[in-house]
């Protein structure tokens, strides 16, 4: 038992260990692709330039910067929605590449940006105009499920079975009598590995993360760009609780069971042999005592008779 809870333990800590690496590269990828594009909205050309100098010179720049800055005539303000990732690493150099779609006052976008760990800004950059609206989901999340497939469906029910184990196994923490329950019943709820495999034109990326979340559950998810995302959660937390259940109660009633005073035990025990001892005497004195008062009965019969 305790070496599963181990192993489990060390899974954990690797899926929180990918999960915050790989949440500060997008998060670092995500600030500078918005970088770029408010350098494009405003016009600020040595802003926009920064982040490409790595890879290319100022008047190579400038009638791309142009370019992009006719092709999206228009646009005041956006929202950026990450619909795909992927990252490979040769020769020690790593490249993320993240797609993201960009909803605008008047247009949609895709905008793809590239990174290398060993280049400051980006790597690449590029933007083209979609039809598609709203976040991209053509289907497959709880509330777009029009036009699933049956691997959809059964991927969400998978996640509705999911959440209801996670919700049965906190309420069995909440009724029982454990050490830490409050942090065991957080951890239940919250403590969850996700398995994620996204699919889109610039390749099959894998990804392993370890989040705090109960709304995110297991899916299969399709995006109008043809893109799809497998989403795998895993309730470690929960599952940890129940392989650990049985000691944690049995630990709990060891810490909490009536303190017995050893030598009160022994002294009275000794006090009750002694007891039974001196009464065991008295017993037997009454006997001889009895016993003795009938043969002198007896003997003052007989001496009468005579």
């Amino acid at each position: 038992m305790k070496k599963i809870f181990k192993i489990l333990s060390v899974l954990l800590i690797i899926f929180a260990v990918f999960s915050i690496s790989s949440c500060q590269q997008n998060d670092k990828l995500k600030e500078k692709t918005e970088v770029m594009l408010d350098a494009l909205i405003e016009n600020n050309f040595n802003e926009a330039f920064n982040l490409v100098s790595g890879i290319t010179t100022k008047d190579d720049f400038h009638p791309i910067y142009s370019q992009i800055r006719d092709y999206i005539s228009g646009v005041e303000e956006y929202e950026l929605t990450q619909i795909g990732v992927n990252a490979r690493t040769q020769n020690g150099i790593t490249v993320m590449r993240t797609t993201y779609l960009m909803t605008t006052n008047s247009k949609t976008y895709i905008v793809e940006t590239q990174a290398r760990s060993d280049i400051e800004g980006l790597y690449g950059f590029n933007i083209l105009e979609s039809q598609i609206s709203g976040n991209g989901v053509q289907c497959g999340t709880v509330t777009s499920m029009k036009g699933a497939n049956t691997t959809q469906w059964i991927f969400l029910i998978i996640g509705f079975l999911e959440i209801a184990f996670v919700i049965a196994v906190f309420i069995d923490a909440l009724r029982q009598k454990i050490d830490k329950k409050g942090v065991w019943l957080a951890l239940i709820l919250l403590g969850t590995a996700a398995i994620t495999i996204n699919s889109n034109a610039n390749g099959v990326s894998f990804n392993l993360s370890a989040i705090i979340s109960l709304v995110n559950n297991t899916a299969l998810i399709k995006y109008a760009t043809g893109a799809t995302s497998i989403r795998i959660m895993i309730p470690i937390a929960a599952i940890v609780y129940l392989i650990k259940r049985k000691q944690l109660i049995n630990s709990y009633k060891a810490k909490n069971a009536p303190v017995i005073d050893e030598e009160a035990l022994i002294k009275e025990n000794i006090e009750a042999n002694n007891n039974e001892i001196i009464t065991s005497d008295q017993e037997n004195f009454s006997e001889n005592v009895s016993s003795t008062e009938i043969t002198e009965t007896t003997e003052s019969g007989d001496q009468n008779n005579e």
